[in-house]
């Protein structure tokens, strides 16, 4: 176990991971790294809240407290699910050369000529609907006009009716 953890440490100062005690904050010239920034096309570094920035780098900054043997043991718990999932990407990755690789998918150009034509007798169909349903919306108006006339004629003549009776 500690072999291994000596390979880990070899491993991190390798990759720069190890803690630099000598290490000391500098001075930054704030405007001078903002300008910077500002002309390499990352100003929009400057509209995120300075409490995420400073959760950011406490993150980075945040040292593992687990053990190596935790973390070996999260690992093997783990490996089942990441080797199911592995597979599950190499089915996957499978049938989606299958689905992009088919004739159907290939023949989709030859397609659009009909789908155009298609299109146009549909859109002629929505213009004869459109002209036959304004057609029965103005005979409804007149319909509607001429009934309001014959009960309008009809109401004057039962007018017309009462006073012969009455003489």
């Amino acid at each position: 176990m500690e072999h291994l953890e000596e390979r880990l440490d070899a491993i991190e100062r390798a990759l720069g991971l190890d803690e630099h005690p000598q290490a000391k904050p500098k001075d930054i010239d704030v405007p001078a790294l903002r300008k910077g920034l500002v002309d390499r096309g990352f100003q929009r570094i400057f509209n995120i809240p300075s409490e995420k920035l400073k959760r950011l780098h406490e993150l980075m900054h945040k040292t593992e407290s687990r053990p190596l043997g935790e973390k070996l043991n999260a690992i093997q718990f783990c490996e089942e699910l990441i080797l199911q999932r592995a597979e599950q990407l190499k089915s996957f990755q499978e049938m989606s050369e299958v689905v992009l690789n088919s004739e159907a998918i290939s023949a989709v150009g030859n397609h659009s000529i009909a789908l155009d034509h298609m299109q146009k007798e549909v859109e002629e169909a929505i213009a004869i609907w459109k002209s036959c349903s304004d057609e029965l919306d103005d005979f409804r108006a007149d319909l509607t006009a001429l009934m309001t006339s014959l009960h309008l004629k009809v109401a004057e003549l039962e007018k017309v009716v009462a006073a012969k009776e009455k003489q």
